[in-house]
């Protein structure tokens, strides 16, 4: 992907956004298992079928773990910038992902309905007053959170130049 490539760099920071948690997870278990870094023990007996370089693999790995570090400083800074109401979608949109993996939804704008009522729930329940919020404004809000995503994850060395 080329540093130019705006729509793709849009869909790669809103997966990376939508998948915070699993990024997080994954992190944690690559870190916990630095194991895999240290030397190996050839005892002249083939390991498997593939033939592979294993410093190579492991440099493919720390490069792996380098960059989800970086997606997870980007990610965190751009929710630093975030008001209550802003957090409060993301952590609903985050939540209509979920639902739509575990339920397979594939197409256009599964998310929308679900955040409308969800958020709507949210927001009566905080402010105590009903408020209907239009599609149009759902994506709106979630274009904003990527375009300071890209900009922080460009900034973060996220993106191959």
């Amino acid at each position: 992907m080329k540093i130019t490539d705006v729509r793709q760099q849009n869909r790669k920071a809103l997966y990376m956004i939508l998948h915070l948690d699993s990024l997080k997870k994954e992190y944690a278990f690559a870190m916990n298992n630095m194991s895999f870094l240290g030397a190996q023990n050839l005892d002249g007996m083939p390991h498997g079928t593939g033939v592979g370089n294993p410093t190579q693999q492991k440099a493919m790995r720390l490069t792996d773990m380098e960059t989800n570090k970086s997606w997870i400083m980007a990610i965190e800074a751009m929710e630093e910038t975030l008001n209550e109401k802003q957090k409060a979608f993301l952590a609903i949109r985050r939540k209509a992902e979920q639902i739509a993996e575990v339920r397979r939804v594939k197409g256009r704008p599964s998310w929308i309905a679900y955040v409308q009522s969800a958020y709507n729930e949210w927001y009566l329940t905080r402010f105590g007053t009903a408020i209907c919020i239009s599609k149009d404004t759902l994506q709106v809000w979630q274009t904003k959170i990527v375009d300071k995503t890209v900009r922080l994850a460009i900034y973060y060395g996220c993106f191959p130049v």
